[in-house]
């Protein structure tokens, strides 16, 4: 892995290692958020308790190299300069991007128990931010890669501090020189990028994911992409524990409203209650894992 390395080839100029003026700044702008993520997820491995996790789950070994899961092993402060100072020196922006700070102005990066890193993408492919799904640890299961909290650590005002993901086929357009969603005109909505990876790895079909059931102005925001793609119909797969869930159902009915007013046709998915997610029951209905 990258930041087991001695040595690394250094660029022709080092990017100084800087104090933020503030002790909150502003989201780094997605085109080098997303360069800053996949240098710092190159370093990285997918070690084989978490690869094999994932199997069970029903991916392939293909989808999980595409899909680019890594294990994030990020145990102190120490551990998180150092790969800080690398991603750095490389000439990579900081500042701004979730999960980085700095301390008695050394750049570090958050640490974390063993987890596996989560990408949420935007519609362009790009790594919008990450999530982390701890490895041992049961509660919270999830959390953000962010240092929101901490000097320097960005704080994004737009979304709830939350990103949309698009679990779908990306294809490269030529003339804008960069990749896109694939939608055709239905698509599912769900909640949870891990979860809608492997809905669509299983069943083809082009999926968004909310973080968390109320993070519904993140799909406001890209509406117009779906009005100008095409899309005409949305499947709403949340859990099948809304049934016993007001809380649930409050959310599904804003989200069904964004739907409604917007003119989209709504569909409400409906599964064997036995199997909790929809990835859950696609996993069982293709593979035969329950």
């Amino acid at each position: 892995p990258l930041y087991e390395k001695e040595t690394l080839q250094k660029p022709a100029t080092v990017k100084k290692l800087e104090q933020p003026k503030e002790e909150t700044v502003e989201l780094l702008p997605i085109k080098e958020r997303n360069k800053t993520y996949r240098y710092l997820l190159a370093g990285f491995t997918l070690e084989d308790e978490d690869k094999q996790g994932l199997l069970k789950r029903g991916f392939s070994e293909e989808a999980i190299e595409k899909l680019g899961y890594k294990t994030y092993k990020v145990g102190d402060y120490k551990e998180g300069s150092k790969i800080a100072k690398i991603l750095s020196g490389r000439g990579l922006s900081l500042e701004g991007t979730p999960g980085f700070y700095t301390y008695n102005k050394v750049w570090n990066l958050m640490a974390f128990e063993p987890s596996i890193t989560i990408c949420y993408r935007d519609y362009n492919a790009r790594i919008q931010g990450m999530q982390l799904r701890f490895r041992n640890k049961k509660e919270p299961r999830y959390l953000w890669l962010s240092s929101a909290k901490k000097f320097g650590g960005p704080f994004d005002k737009g979304c709830g501090g939350s990103f949309l993901h698009f679990a779908t086929d990306f294809t490269w357009n030529e003339e804008k020189g960069i990749n896109e969603a694939v939608l055709g005109e239905t698509v599912v909505l769900t909640e949870g990028a891990l979860k809608a990876d492997l809905f669509h790895f299983l069943t083809g079909v082009p999926c968004l994911a909310v973080p968390g059931v109320n993070s519904y102005k993140c799909f406001e925001d890209i509406i117009s992409i779906l009005k100008e793609k095409g899309v005409k119909k949305i499947i709403l797969a949340f859990d099948m524990d809304y049934i016993d869930k007001k809380e649930v159902q409050k959310a599904e009915a804003k989200i069904k409203e964004i739907i409604v007013t917007n003119e989209f046709q709504f569909v409400r998915a409906k599964w064997d209650p036995q199997f909790k997610g929809i990835d859950n029951y696609y996993a069982f209905k293709k593979k035969g894992i329950k």
